[in-house]
């Protein structure tokens, strides 16, 4: 659900340092990776702009941690969530506290899918707005779905490769993809 997420991470041996537990930077990883997960589960471009660790215990090799973040606050453009990494059916093992930005910019991946509002582009092989989407911002694409209910609000433009950069500087060799001023689908 919105705002929170939960990551697990087993402990190998090429993760345990030479107390052999395993590393304090992995853990943090762990916690640091829920926290953006937790952050950006509302599909708005969001950043970390502080965070803290405190570790309690040792984790040990073969050792499977959970990492499970929960948003406490969010107002206006930040956040604060906890982390806690536990040992799965065991103690914890560290608490972090993250806080959070949100930013404009663009979000790039293979396979995107909108619920939130978005202010920026959005670039992906597989874009899918569902139905509440809002998007504010230019959608690149190489396959767009649009649910009944989205709202968007800029320019289309279909791309073979959308997540290569240089190829928005590059005019299409077809066609022009028709460009959108505005529309509420």
């Amino acid at each position: 659900s919105p705002g929170r997420a939960t990551l697990r991470m087993g402990v190998r041996a090429d993760m345990v340092n030479g107390h052999h537990i395993c590393h304090g930077g992995l853990i943090f990883h762990l916690a640091d990776t829920a926290f953006a997960y937790a952050c950006n589960s509302y599909n708005q471009n969001t950043v970390a702009s502080g965070c803290n660790i405190d570790f309690l215990a040792p984790a040990r090799e073969g050792q499977t941690l959970e990492a499970v973040a929960i948003e406490r606050s969010a107002a206006g453009r930040t956040g604060v969530y906890d982390v806690e990494v536990r040992v799965v059916d065991g103690g914890a093992v560290a608490l972090f506290r993250g806080k959070s930005y949100r930013i404009k910019g663009e979000v790039i991946a293979d396979d995107v899918v909108v619920n939130g509002r978005i202010v920026g582009r959005v670039r992906g092989l597989k874009v899918r707005l569902t139905a509440t989407a809002r998007v504010e911002g230019a959608i690149i694409h190489k396959t767009i779905a649009i649910e009944s209910g989205a709202h968007f609000e800029g320019s289309v433009q279909r791309q073979d490769d959308p997540l290569t950069k240089t190829a928005a500087a590059k005019p299409a060799a077809a066609a022009p993809a028709p460009r959108q001023t505005a529309a509420k689908v």
